[in-house]
């Protein structure tokens, strides 16, 4: 079962795929609860709890926030949409920042169909 792999995962990047309603943030929330302190969610709706009133755009405000995810003691990083709102120059600079945080993290990442 894909839970008890994840438990044994040092790093890489998996990608969960649906419709909406489909039970992908259920999914993420239930890996959460099982891996505990050594996982991060980042529900889609938090974007705009990171994303303060300072300068710079939204990429790389969400940049920053998961450079300084990638600093921290996380083994997981389970990421609702992250690049919903972004433009196509940003997500794809994320994404391959995404592929470089993946080299040392498991992350996990829920997108539209």
């Amino acid at each position: 079962d894909f839970e008890q792999e994840l438990q044994n995962t040092t790093a890489g990047r998996y990608t969960v795929r649906g419709e909406n309603g489909a039970g992908k943030s259920t999914y993420l929330l239930k890996l959460k609860d099982r891996c505990g302190a050594n996982a991060f969610y980042l529900p889609a709706a938090d974007n705009q709890y990171y994303l303060s009133p300072k300068s710079g755009s939204t990429g790389q405000k969400i940049k920053l926030k998961m450079e300084e995810l990638g600093r921290l003691n996380f083994k997981y990083l389970l990421l609702d949409e992250w690049d919903a709102n972004l433009d196509t120059n940003n997500r794809e600079k994320l994404n391959l920042f995404l592929n470089e945080l993946a080299n040392k993290l498991c992350i996990i990442e829920v997108k539209h169909s």
